[in-house]
């Protein structure tokens, strides 16, 4: 957990100041005691029977899946190298589920050979490759058909549902095309994904996303009649990132999922996908001041970490990455709150962390923690952006800090 002692920042029980006095910075540093926090809040606000995937999109070190691979979670993946990485981590086939638009010829064919528990497919044209894959290797392939309700939610910060996208089936479709794949051969079909958007922190509107895919099981019943062994679900569960945001109410949460998955047919599993709720608090982007200097009576701190570390931090990573992220001292500074602004290294001016931030008065050599980036920071960032070498990776458990990825020179990457 991070927490404030006096003025000084804790990562679990070791002052952050001590961690980045023995290993340089930039780096991301993330805290195992806070993993396990969260994945038991959201496994206790789920009825039991209920199954949590991590989506290693969000976080994609094998050393934070192994966290929650040992608490009982299991994994779901969006590409061939996630899938590596979930095998690294030791997650047995049966508890991954293979995600994601555009699944190439290897990923699908990895995903028959691997024998993983569902792969979601996302049109009949998909799941008749697969299909083709799964007969080649006389091998058969659990499925889930990705349903793009007509209804969208309306607190998901970024919409992956109920309009015009390229993800899955349109419900006025799905009947058709659930009729179509069950026809398949070598391919199973299970049940239903949804996913219709992410950084939601209204605890009714994540309820609600868990009930229409519930009420959909309806659909693929008359269409099929039978009822689905599995609905996957994707919430969207948020964290709050910018001033004024709320956690999500885990009680209200508990209470409205809990009523939602009542309803449910007789036999069927449900998973509900996480990535952002699990990791994004247990992580902090750690960065030190190399200069400082006014321009027309605008203060400035340039930093050795930025937009390359962390695009999220910078706004450059989706719409409503446009505020500044909680940002804070590694050690509290004796003097007055003055306004800063928080740039990187690199030559754009994108490279802007926060603007005008009532920091006190910083110094050369201070270190500053960008707060809540456990979550797509290091994997959803251009590490290769000016070919700066990429951040380390620590992670603490209690007292004990681990390097888990070495910094590296990505100008090293080249194939002579």
């Amino acid at each position: 957990m991070f927490h404030d002692r006096g003025g000084e920042l804790f990562v679990d029980e070791l002052p952050l100041a001590t961690i980045a006095d023995r290993f340089p910075t930039p780096f991301y540093v993330y805290s195992a005691t806070a993993l396990r926090a969260a994945y038991r809040a959201l496994a206790g606000a789920l009825p039991d029977g209920t199954e949590v995937l991590f989506s290693i999109k969000a976080n994609s070190n094998p050393h934070i899946a192994v966290v929650f691979r040992e608490l009982g979670a299991g994994a779901e993946v969006a590409s061939l190298g996630e899938l590596a990485i979930a095998r690294r981590a030791g997650f047995a086939p049966a508890n991954v589920a293979f995600a994601g638009p555009g699944k190439s010829r290897d990923e699908l064919d990895a995903a028959v050979e691997a024998g993983l528990g569902c792969v979601n497919v996302e049109s009949v044209a998909e799941a008749r490759r697969l299909s083709a894959l799964a007969s080649e290797r006389q091998r058969d392939c659990t499925v889930c058909l990705r349903i793009n309700p007509r209804t969208r939610n309306p607190e998901a910060r970024q919409q992956m549902g109920g309009h015009a996208v390229p993800f899955g089936v349109d419900e006025e479709q799905a009947a058709a095309a659930l009729a179509d794949i069950d026809r398949l051969p070598r391919v199973q079909l299970a049940g239903i994904h949804l996913y219709v958007g992410t950084q939601v922190l209204d605890a009714a509107a994540a309820a609600s996303t868990i009930a229409t895919a519930v009420d959909m099981t309806a659909l693929f019943e008359q269409a099929l009649g039978r009822p689905p062994g599995l609905v996957a679900i994707g919430p969207g569960l948020g964290v709050p990132l910018f001033a004024g945001e709320q956690p999500l109410d885990l009680d209200r949460f508990r209470t409205e999922a809990h009523a939602a998955i009542a309803r449910r047919p007789a036999g069927s599993r449900i998973t509900i996908e996480a990535g952002r709720f699990l990791c994004a608090e247990a992580g902090a982007y750690i960065a030190t001041v190399l200069d400082l200097k006014e321009s027309r009576g605008q203060r400035f701190a340039v930093l050795d970490g930025g937009l390359h570390h962390h695009a999220a931090a910078a706004g450059s990573f989706g719409n409503f990455f446009r505020k500044a992220f909680p940002i804070r001292t590694v050690r509290a500074t004796s003097s007055s709150p003055v306004p800063v602004t928080l740039v990187g290294p690199c030559c754009t001016p994108l490279d802007r962390l926060v603007e005008r931030l009532p920091l006190g008065d910083l110094s050369i050599g201070d270190r500053v923690a960008v707060l809540a980036s456990g979550a797509y920071g290091y994997s959803a960032s251009p590490l290769l952006f000016l070919s700066h070498a990429a951040p380390a990776e620590l992670l603490v458990d209690g007292t004990h800090v681990a390097q888990i990825r070495a910094p590296f020179a990505t100008a090293n990457l080249f194939v002579d």
